[in-house]
């Protein structure tokens, strides 16, 4: 077990505390580099079970990184089989 906790999970940690104030959670969030898709989705769900209230300021911000985050991992997946398409064409044998 690690001795000290990383930031990002410090950060992530502040994001989901819902006793914080609503600035300290949106820089927290600012802060985070990639925040998980996991994270963000709690942040945005509204549940029926948990109504609580968040901040405006924290659903748009989340929104916007979610979207990054799932526009940078359809690149990813576009690149991942444009790669593997383009070594085959360029091999018939696909070797």
């Amino acid at each position: 077990m690690p001795k000290f906790m990383k930031i990002s999970s410090a950060l992530a940690r502040a994001v989901e505390d819902e006793r914080a104030p609503a600035t300290m959670r949106v820089k927290a969030l600012e802060q985070i580099q990639r925040p998980t898709l996991n994270m963000l989705r709690r942040l945005l769900v509204r549940s029926k079970s948990n109504p609580v209230k968040r901040p405006s300021k924290l659903l748009a911000l989340a929104a916007l990184k979610y979207a990054d985050a799932k526009r940078a991992q359809a690149l990813r997946v576009a690149r991942k089989k444009q790669g593997i398409s383009s070594s085959s064409a360029s091999n018939p044998l696909g070797i």
